[in-house]
């Protein structure tokens, strides 16, 4: 299993959170909780169907709220292929600090939902921080990020907690939305490089 950390459009009510939710053949997985980086992430909405990004630039903007999930390879490389990793945005770990943990039976029902604060859970995974009195439990887990992006992507408004339906007016594009005769590039709309993909 891979950890995995989803910020955008695969979170849940999220307008691609279909691909998490073990029913069309994309691969399983399985919801942890939720999360907020550890660093601070620019995590921007751009282009013409308005796409959430987080850049490559740790140290930068915000802690962002998230998803944590453990997915399984199938999963995985259907995520890769929606993300278009390596060419477009690339797979990267990053650590994460639970704010929530879901405990499921073996039927997939929740048993418990436990704030983390205070509290570290001891799976082979975690790594408990000692901050103060407390430990928060920080996974490491990867997820999405747009690296060789245009420097003009930084002068847009970083967010903490992404929805395509939020107060920024700007509601995601699907690509089944797309015009397919479009000539719009999004590659050359956010990234400095070309790659051909």
């Amino acid at each position: 299993m891979h950890r995995v950390f989803v910020y955008g459009t695969l979170k849940r009510g999220q307008p691609n959170c279909h691909y998490m939710q073990n029913k069309q053949g994309y691969g399983l997985g399985k919801f942890l909780g939720t999360g907020l980086t550890v660093q601070k992430w620019p995590l921007v909405i751009a282009s013409n169907y308005n796409i959430p990004f987080v850049l490559d630039l740790p140290g930068k903007g915000q802690r962002i709220f998230g998803e944590v999930y453990d997915v399984d390879d199938a999963l995985l490389a259907s995520l890769d292929d929606l993300e278009c990793h390596p060419s477009f945005y690339e797979r990267i770990p990053i650590d994460v600090e639970m704010q929530e943990m879901i405990n499921k039976d073996d039927n997939g029902d929740m048993t418990t939902k436990e704030q983390v604060t205070g509290n570290a859970h001891n799976t082979t995974e975690d790594a408990p921080v000692k901050q103060g009195n407390t430990q928060k439990t920080i996974f490491q887990s990867q997820t999405y990020v747009l690296k060789n992006f245009i420097p003009s992507l930084l002068k847009l408004p970083y967010l903490h907690d992404y929805s395509s339906n939020g107060d920024h007016g700007l509601a995601y594009c699907a690509a089944i939305d797309r015009e397919l005769k479009e000539t719009y590039d999004l590659h050359r709309a956010v990234k400095m490089d070309k790659y051909l993909w």
